[in-house]
């Protein structure tokens, strides 16, 4: 998913949004094509962006802080999995800079963003009808690594 929708969404909640940070990771694979869409979205919109790459903790740290800086209205995250990684980290920032956070999954806004607008990421992992239950734990089983000696399946 690009982050057109994400962004067009966002500057309906943050009324005034004029200017946005953009934070993504450069390293991520779909990177080239989430900038493409929210980059779009930014000219379409009117609106200014300003662009970090962040994939640790201390850059998180580093963009955050330059981000208030420059003076934007709001900070768009690309999806990413260090954005889950540094969930957390990333809502004490957004508060201790006053900054409204937009992310493309719902267990950021979990640990204190503002919003997301994304799939749910729980609806594309579930297992296919499967009318028996002895059918269903061999398939969740084919599924789990057998090396972990413990397995994860919601059996209803």
């Amino acid at each position: 998913m690009s982050g057109s929708k994400l962004l067009g969404t966002f500057a309906q909640l943050v009324p005034g949004t004029s200017s946005v940070g953009v934070v993504v990771n450069p390293a991520s694979p779909g990177a080239v094509a989430q900038m493409d869409g929210t980059q779009q979205a930014v000219h379409a919109l009117g609106i200014q962006s300003q662009v970090v790459n962040a994939a640790t903790q201390e850059e998180y740290d580093r963009a955050f802080a330059r981000l208030k800086i420059e003076g934007v209205n709001g900070v768009l995250l690309l999806a990413d999995l260090s954005n889950d990684a540094y969930a957390g980290k990333i809502a004490e920032l957004a508060q201790q800079y006053r900054l409204p956070t937009a992310f493309q999954l719902r267990n950021n806004v979990q640990a204190g963003g503002l919003m997301s607008y994304g799939a749910d990421n729980n609806d594309q992992f579930r297992l296919p009808p499967i009318t028996s239950l002895a059918k269903r734990l061999d398939y969740c089983w084919s599924q789990q690594p057998h090396h972990s000696g413990f397995a994860r399946c919601n059996l209803k």
